[in-house]
């Protein structure tokens, strides 16, 4: 259409999800107004806004997301209950009541919650920021065959905030920067700096990934789109919006170009035994920070983190307490990022 218009007077409250299921348009958020009383969810069916059910119970309930299958609606969020029914953060919505999701997806500390559910070929996905389903880890991703929900690889080391489905592969983004068995803890796990793909048998990533956390994700004509709060991906500078293209491999840039802000000259000497000296150019004034990691990804050691003026800058590395092998240093400035590796030789 070319106009916007008001429908019945919008809601009160703060939506966070919407979903169209047999006609009707439903909302979910939190704090959502209807008559006085607050829901996490409501229904447009063409004339009137109403609370749907008795609706989803729990301290400051909120739904974040919305599937719907053929013949429900799954909504995805933070809630406990709904009347005496025990129903933990996923919900199924049939047109009548509401009906729990298995035993539903929980963090043992009690906090978290569903952040992104897709329903794709018989099956419902959800990430989030959970780690159980009935004892069974579960590490913020997990699927539902309609019996029982099921662990993806061994999980997300942590929180989820989106996900898409394409031709078999799951593309997550979120606050991770592991994903795989032992993801927590990094040993083993895969590195995936904030988007990640499961391809039915393992994690990849994709090139280095992004800067920062993603916030959403999807897949159109063959190509992938991810927005978040990242400035750089795979190492080429995209402000805030970034494509991928699973096909080739490659990613290409979307959005806002922003200027290189610093650059890696290397270090000397590399190989080196007890110290090196890294050496970096800054274009013009910006915060800098320059940090030291191991293979697995583990920070070691931050050399810099302070305001940088414009030209030639060094910084030390002293290397007396660390084992021999390779290790990755990386420089962060002005939205850019590049990473360097050096071989410590004893």
């Amino acid at each position: 259409g070319s106009m916007w218009h008001s429908v019945g007077g919008g809601v009160d409250g703060f939506p966070r999800a919407i979903a169209v299921f047999n006609g009707d348009v439903y909302v979910g958020g939190s704090s959502i107004q209807i008559g006085g009383t607050k829901m996490p969810v409501v229904r447009w069916d063409g004339q009137t806004w109403a609370p749907i059910g008795t609706g989803l119970q729990g301290t400051e309930p909120a739904i974040y997301a919305f599937a719907v299958d053929e013949s429900g609606l799954y909504a995805g969020g933070r809630f406990l209950s709904q009347n005496d029914q025990r129903i933990q953060n996923v919900a199924r919505w049939n047109g009548e009541f509401w009906s729990a999701v298995g035993s539903g997806l929980v963090h043992r500390d009690g906090y978290g919650g569903v952040y992104a559910l897709v329903w794709e070929d018989g099956r419902l996905y959800a990430g989030g920021l959970f780690d159980e389903s009935a004892g069974a880890p579960m590490k913020n991703i997990a699927s539902w065959d309609g019996l029982a929900w099921a662990d993806i690889g061994g999980g997300v080391g942590r929180q989820v905030h989106d996900l898409a489905i394409d031709e078999g592969q799951i593309y997550v983004a979120g606050d991770f920067q592991f994903v795989g068995a032992n993801s927590s803890d990094h040993d083993g796990a895969v590195r995936a700096d904030f988007v990640a793909r499961w391809n039915g048998f393992a994690w990849k990533s994709l090139d280095s990934g992004l800067n920062a956390f993603a916030n959403a994700i999807d897949v159109w004509n063959g190509r992938l789109y991810v927005g978040g709060r990242f400035t750089t991906a795979g190492d080429t500078p995209s402000y805030y919006f970034a494509q991928w293209n699973p096909e080739t491999g490659t990613s290409a840039e979307k959005g806002i170009m922003v200027p290189s802000a610093a650059k890696l000259e290397g270090n000397y000497p590399n190989p080196f035994g007890g110290s090196t000296t890294i050496r970096y150019r800054v274009h013009h004034p910006t915060h800098v920070r320059l940090t030291v990691y191991d293979v697995l990804g583990r920070e070691l050691k931050m050399l810099v983190d302070s305001p940088r003026g414009a030209g030639v800058h060094e910084a030390s590395l002293d290397a007396e307490l660390l084992p021999g092998g390779t290790y990755l240093y990386r420089l962060q400035a002005g939205g850019s990022s590049a990473t360097g590796t050096m071989l410590l030789v004893r």
